[in-house]
């Protein structure tokens, strides 16, 4: 279990060290979701025909989305006015159009965070065009490779959170 742990949530590190940045920025901190929201989002899923992977879950259970530096990881339960601009994984899908049957678990710069229904891998594609951007085995895959590039991109800029903050 804890080898299956370990490869599910290798997106962890990416993660906190983008969190940290939004601390740094001065964003509230997410929180994490609970089994009765995660229920639900279960249930809104089936309404909509979306595709969810257990990964999600343990992203959830961590951070309930994200909204730092444009990485939008929608979240289960988000009101539409949500102070800290996340987005509701069930309405982003309701209402993003080029989603077909595909299942959209995010977006980030100008694209859209997606698995593909046909062949159940996962994407990143372009908003504008729609091509594949870059294609990934699992969203764990996914994940830590968005999050380490966002992070890339903040350390370029800002050299870490702790220069940010302090």
């Amino acid at each position: 279990m804890a080898e299956e742990e370990a490869v599910t949530e290798r997106w962890r590190p990416a993660l906190e060290r983008y969190l940290a940045y939004a601390r740094a920025f001065g964003q509230p901190e997410c929180p994490r979701v609970q089994e009765a929201e995660l229920v639900h989002l279960r249930g809104r899923a089936r309404e909509l025909g979306l595709e969810l992977v257990p990964e999600l879950f343990d992203f959830l259970r961590v951070v309930n989305g994200t909204s730092l530096s444009a990485v939008r990881l929608y979240g289960a339960n988000i009101a539409e006015d949500d102070v800290l601009g996340r987005f509701d994984f069930g309405y982003a899908n309701e209402i993003i159009e080029e989603r077909g049957s595909d299942t959209i678990y995010g977006e980030w710069q100008d694209d859209f965070l997606v698995r593909e229904h046909r062949s159940g891998r996962f994407e990143r594609r372009s908003k504008v065009t729609a091509d594949v951007l870059a294609s990934y085995d699992s969203l764990a895959d996914m994940l830590t490779a968005v999050f380490e590039e966002a992070c890339s991109a903040l350390d370029a800029r800002h050299g870490s959170p702790e220069r940010i903050s302090g």
